[in-house]
């Protein structure tokens, strides 16, 4: 994986979310809402993430970021549009 987290970091976001998955999420939310979001925002993502089962988010975030399909992209056969947001701290924009 390349992109905003090192695998090491990986692995402890892991380990934190199947530690603890409501402060994993929490603390998560927080950070992809930004500090200077409406507290209410992150109350609503730290709510919609909540009502997911933890062992099935661990699995979803695993495959995000240690799965790597940009290769396979070349590869498509329909068009296709990828979308990035701006400052997105999980995935920054060179990746």
């Amino acid at each position: 994986y390349y992109g905003g987290f090192e695998r090491a970091d990986l692995e402890q976001v892991l380990t934190a979310m199947r530690a603890n998955y409501v402060q994993w999420a929490t603390t998560f939310a927080t950070m992809l809402v930004g500090q200077h979001a409406a507290p209410a925002l992150s109350q609503e993502l730290v709510a919609c993430a909540t009502q997911v089962d933890p062992a099935l988010a661990a699995q979803l975030v695993e495959q995000a970021f240690l799965g790597d399909f940009r290769p396979q992209l070349a590869q498509l056969q329909v068009p296709t549009l990828v979308l990035q947001c701006h400052d997105d701290p999980a995935v920054p924009e060179e990746v």
